[in-house]
């Protein structure tokens, strides 16, 4: 991650995991998907990089420039998406482990193999580490699974955990007994005919956990605790229709239920909604053209439009000259809505504006020698119009 530009792991003591910003905005304005499920906890849009295991990961795909019309997911600040290892028909087993400072303990399992129509993949890691300081340990394990038959698809990922951090303010300790998330989708691709091919997908997740907070580092005295209880669920349905031999048109609709059951907070939810068409045309080996257009929604909020064109020239095999726009939105998180209230009960942010933002660039792609690639911006321009009530 260190070496992908625009983006930077964010260590956090304070709570013992490490976030990742992009082009150096908060961490809810980064998108995470799993092959494309978007991931976040509803309470604060959120996710920590060690909440994923090594062992399910086929590659990560960086998107610094924000997502596109076609993607569910509203990350102003950038995009990333897991790819999950394949499924397997012919049988493969692992088995390993790594130990370190610390009494640092990481043992990892797993297996591929197919079972009459069925390819599967399973995984298994157990991680321990006591931590550099007191009260900084941390165990996990993760099960993680897939199973694929002809067109459908469906993955499972369980994470539960314990760890401690140092808290806000020094002296002042933190510990989670208890930090489990469980993520789950069922996805099925199939061909209407020659042309129109379609993905459908219905996704459940939830995250539960206590945190504990203690009045010194020797844990005798406990100040406040919160609970959470916090769940996602969706589906969602995309398609693509081949209108000639360089022309294709993208469309696609979504719904998400968000919903947080809080100490603090009590029972909130949001429910929101996307739908977008995308035209992309080839019109000769030199120029090409894309335009786009979505319309987002959510609770108490009015739709939100979102577009964004694109115009592609490659007058020579090796180089091209791209331009592009485009306009995305970000809706507040839970969090950000309801965590503050004033002394009288009414909401310190009931007004929250959404974030907004507008993003243009004019780029060069070379290709010298295979498999060199250079990319050069000389004109990058984003503007953003951040929360404010």
């Amino acid at each position: 991650v260190p070496l992908v530009p625009s983006f930077l792991p964010s260590d956090n003591p304070r709570r013992n995991e490490i976030r990742l910003t992009s082009r150096g905005l908060i961490e809810s304005s980064c998108t995470l998907l799993m092959n494309g499920v978007p991931l976040a906890n509803p309470w604060d849009d959120s996710f920590t990089l060690s909440e994923f295991m090594i062992n399910q990961v086929s590659k990560v795909e960086f998107i610094p420039q924000g997502t596109d019309i076609s993607s569910f997911t509203t990350g102003e600040g950038g995009s990333i998406n897991i790819i999950t290892a394949p499924t397997s028909k012919e049988p493969l087993y692992k088995l390993g482990f790594s130990v370190g400072n610390n009494q640092l303990l990481n043992i990892r399992a797993g297996f591929r193999r197919g079972f009459g129509k069925v390819n599967t993949r399973v995984g298994l890691t157990h991680f321990t580490y006591d931590g550099y300081i007191a009260n900084t340990d941390r165990q996990a394990t993760n099960l993680n699974l897939s199973a694929k038959m002809g067109g459908l698809t469906f993955t499972g990922d369980y994470l539960t955990e314990e760890k401690g951090s140092w808290g806000n303010k020094p002296g002042e300790a933190r510990r989670w007994p208890y930090y489990n998330k469980l993520l789950s989708s069922l996805s099925y691709n199939f061909k209407l005919n020659s042309r129109t091919n379609f993905i459908t997908r219905a996704f459940y997740q939830r995250w539960d956990n206590k945190l504990v907070t203690y009045a010194d580092s020797t844990l005798s005295e406990q100040k406040w605790n919160s609970i959470h209880h916090n769940y996602a669920l969706g589906g969602e349905l995309a398609g693509n229709i081949l209108l000639g031999s360089n022309h294709i048109l993208s469309f696609g609709l979504m719904g998400r239920q968000k919903a947080m059951n809080t100490t603090n907070e009590g029972e909130k939810n949001l429910i929101t909604g996307t739908t977008f068409i995308r035209d992309f045309i080839r019109f000769n080996p030199v120029y090409s053209l894309l335009l786009g257009a979505r319309l987002n929604g959510i609770t108490d909020y009015k739709p939100h439009p979102s577009f964004e064109a694109g115009i592609t020239l490659k007058p020579i095999d090796w180089g091209q000259l791209s331009l592009s726009y485009l306009n995305t939105v970000r809706f507040p998180a839970l969090r950000e809505r309801y965590d503050e209230f004033l002394e009288d009960g009414t909401h310190a942010n009931s007004e929250l504006k959404p974030t907004t933002s507008n993003r243009g660039e004019v780029s060069v792609k070379l290709y010298p020698i295979d498999p060199l690639k250079i990319t050069i911006a000389p004109v990058s321009y984003t503007h953003l119009t951040l929360p404010t009530n």
